[in-house]
Parts: structure tokens; C-alpha cells; sequence
């Protein structure tokens, strides 16, 4: 039978006693930390959305050599979709620590014994609470036109896989317009979710703004 060494027997009740004991404003600053992770996975779909469509415009451009021209569309299209994963990802981790935030904020309440503090730290909660979810209705926006739009990409590109002659490139002109007004519709919400996680950040944040 494996024995636990003494030295890790001793140390893990005081690692537990740590965790249990992290202050509201140190939780505070690891929600601000994965808000602004997450903030810069937005700019960084903004710009790879801005490449993609951009390699679209040139192989439709294209008169000739559109094979090289649709091999790089075709990276710019995988890199985006790892790019909207890690996107979601992120903002999957920052919606945990921010509720992580939340949940100990209430039970610190909840320990208080004056009842105007009590009612002033509820209020102060709800409020911040507001806040943060007009910054998550400001994500659900992008991703409810990302979505559907990356799909359209992609499906550009199994199109024009099949097909890259002349024709067929002029075939799917409509969806390309299509994709191009989308492209610039969701341009514009994330920028709007941009601006929304560096405020929240800045609101959840205890460090003094920059």
C-alpha cells in the first residue's frame, strides 16, 4: 500500500485552508484576468475574420492562379475556425470565474452582521451583476451572427474546392456579397463586445486604471 509522505500530509491541509480563505478582491482580480483573456481572443477573431474574408475577395478576384489563392483562403478559414474555438473557450473559463466571483461575494454577505452593510453589499452585488451581464448580452451578439457567418465560410470553401473555375466562382457571387455584408455587421458587434469587456474589466479590476 502507497503511504503519503509525511511532508505532503502535513502541507495539504494548509494549501486547503488557503484556497478556502482567498479574499473577494483576490477573486475579483482573477475574473478581471480571464475578462481581459477573453477580451483579447475577441481581437484576435476580429483580425482573423478580417483576414479570411479578405483571402475570399482575392481568390474571387482572381483571373488567374486561383489554386495558390484558394490553398491560402483555405488556411486563413481553418485558422479562424481555431481561433472561434479558443474564443469560446475562453469566455467559457472567464463565465466560471466571474460566477466563482459572485457565488463568494454573496456568501460574504451573507456572514455579515449589520444589516445597512448587509443591504448596501446586496445592492453593490445586483448592481455589478447587471453590469457584467450587459457585457455578456454584448458577447451573445457577436456570437449569434458569428456563428451562422463562420458556417457560410466554410461552406464557401468546400464550394469553390469542388469548383474553382471561372464559372463557378461566378456562381456563388450572391453569397460572397452575402458573406461580405455579414462580415462587416459582425466587424462592428464585436467591436462593441471589445469595448464592453475592457469596461467590465475595468469595473471588476481593484488595480488602479491605467
Amino acid at each position: 500500500m502507497n503511504r503519503v509522505p509525511l511532508y505532503v500530509a502535513f502541507l495539504l491541509p494548509l494549501l486547503m485552508v488557503g484556497c478556502e480563505t482567498l479574499r473577494g478582491f483576490e477573486r475579483a482580480e482573477m475574473a478581471t484576468s480571464d475578462v481581459r483573456l477573453a477580451r483579447t481572443e475577441l481581437v484576435g477573431t476580429q483580425e482573423q475574420l478580417d483576414r479570411a474574408v479578405a483571402s475570399l475577395n482575392a481568390l474571387v478576384a482572381a483571373e488567374a492562379e486561383r489554386q495558390p489563392r484558394f490553398q491560402s483562403f483555405s488556411e486563413q478559414v481553418d485558422t479562424l475556425d481555431r481561433q472561434v474555438d479558443r474564443l469560446r473557450t475562453q469566455v467559457e473559463e472567464m463565465e466560471a470565474q466571474v460566477d466563482a466571483y459572485f457565488t463568494a461575494w454573496e456568501a460574504e454577505i451573507d456572514q455579515m452582521e449589520s444589516e445597512a452593510l448587509r443591504n448596501r453589499a446586496m445592492r453593490r452585488r445586483a448592481s455589478s451583476i447587471d453590469s457584467y451581464q450587459v457585457t455578456m448580452a454584448a458577447y451573445q451578439d457577436v456570437d449569434v451572427i458569428l456563428t451562422p457567418l463562420v458556417s457560410k465560410i466554410r461552406d464557401q470553401q468546400r464550394y469553390l474546392g469542388s469548383d474553382l473555375t471561372a464559372s463557378g466562382v461566378g456562381s456563388v457571387s450572391d453569397i460572397i456579397e452575402e458573406v461580405r455584408q455579414q462580415e462587416h455587421t459582425a466587424q462592428q458587434e464585436i467591436e462593441a463586445a471589445i469595448l464592453e469587456f475592457n469596461r467590465i474589466a475595468s469595473e471588476l479590476s481593484t488595480a488602479a486604471a491605467e
